[in-house]
């Protein structure tokens, strides 16, 4: 699975002894490891290695005062939208784009690009998404946001796992 697969990268490009560097040429920023091999080109304005993902919070485009995120192979995982992220609780993870706001779990690192009007998210609950004045779920395999009512009357989602602030332990 692709979450997998960009698990073990982010876990490979935590390694501290990989570096952000600078391309002489283009003053563009990327990622290389310590044997010199390219992990991320140097194609960003600004590269920041978010220590609860692994995944690099990027600046490109000349695009001021919004970042992505971008996986350690390059991969961008979402556009240069974000204006703020939060601290993670539990694996939760909230995004926010100019008032709109998504959430990541950083252990799959599932997301949902930040386009609800609120988040109610506490400690061991599962997360409310809101929009246009409708409180929902938002499951994690199909980012479908599911109202409420919805989710817990259908059956089909009886097994979905929706984005939650569980504790694992």
């Amino acid at each position: 699975m692709k979450e997998n697969n960009l698990q073990n990268n982010a876990a490979a490009s935590n390694n501290q002894s990989n570096q952000v560097f600078t391309d002489s040429t283009t003053g563009k920023k990327g990622v290389k490891n310590p044997a010199g091999q390219i992990l991320v080109p140097a194609e960003y304005d600004e590269l920041l290695l978010n220590p609860f993902t692994g995944l690099y919070h990027a600046c490109w485009g000349n695009v001021k005062g919004k970042y992505g995120m971008v996986a350690p192979n390059g991969e961008v995982l979402i556009p240069n939208i974000l204006t703020s992220t939060y601290e993670p609780w539990n694996d939760f993870m909230l995004l926010e784009a100019d008032g709109k706001f998504g959430a990541m779990d950083v252990r799959t690192l599932c997301f949902v690009l930040p386009e609800y009007d609120k988040v109610d998210w506490e400690p061991d609950e599962n997360v409310v998404f809101h929009k246009d004045g409708v409180k929902g779920y938002i499951v994690e395999e199909t980012g479908e946001f599911v109202p409420v009512d919805q989710f817990e009357d259908d059956e089909k989602y009886d097994d979905a796992y929706i984005f939650n602030t569980f504790c694992d332990n």
